[in-house]
């Protein structure tokens, strides 16, 4: 894997994440914990040409985290 691969994930808009985070609201509701949230996360990443990525960085999951948290008190 190249080191841009490896980075794709990171260059993520805040826009791109927050579709994510969307479709997977849509898909599965508010109610799924941590690791519910990352396993479909995963899952959908491994989906989009050029997301096939081995080891994201935490920090970007659990941003992605927050934004799905924070739609649970709108």
């Amino acid at each position: 894997m190249s080191h841009n691969d490896n980075n794709s994930m990171q260059m993520l808009s805040l826009e791109q994440k927050h579709t994510l985070v969307h479709a997977i609201a849509e898909d599965s509701g508010l109610n799924l914990d941590y690791y519910g949230f990352l396993e479909i996360l995963l899952g959908m990443l491994e989906d989009i040409p050029g997301f096939e990525i081995d080891k994201p960085k935490v920090k970007v999951l659990n941003e992605m985290w927050r934004i799905y948290e924070e739609m649970k008190t709108q």
